[in-house]
């Protein structure tokens, strides 16, 4: 917990971060950096799950990729359920 101050008052704010077990699916040339077709982390939320892939996979660092959460893809950090699928997307070229 920590405390913020106003002017006028006190407020208290608890925060509690569950972390929980995902399955991660990488697709494309993500799954050769990875070296496997699935794997599972501990992770609160998509930041802490991708700065987790990035320290154990430095090849990602310099990619670019989307996360989708349960077959969504999200663009903000992503409070994770137990047991999501998180996949990784790299981009896609038409042609």
């Amino acid at each position: 917990c920590f405390s913020t101050f106003t002017s006028s008052d006190q407020a208290n704010i608890c925060v509690i971060v569950q972390i929980m077990k995902v399955r991660v699916v990488p697709f494309g040339q993500l799954t050769d950096i990875m070296g496997k077709a699935h794997l599972e982390i501990n992770a609160a939320d998509t930041e802490e799950l991708q700065e987790i892939l990035e320290k154990k996979f430095p090849g990602l660092k310099e990619r670019k990729f989307a996360i989708a959460v349960n077959r969504e893809i999200v663009s903000a950090n992503t409070i994770l359920s137990e047991d999501a699928e998180v996949a990784l997307l790299p981009p896609s070229s038409g042609g």
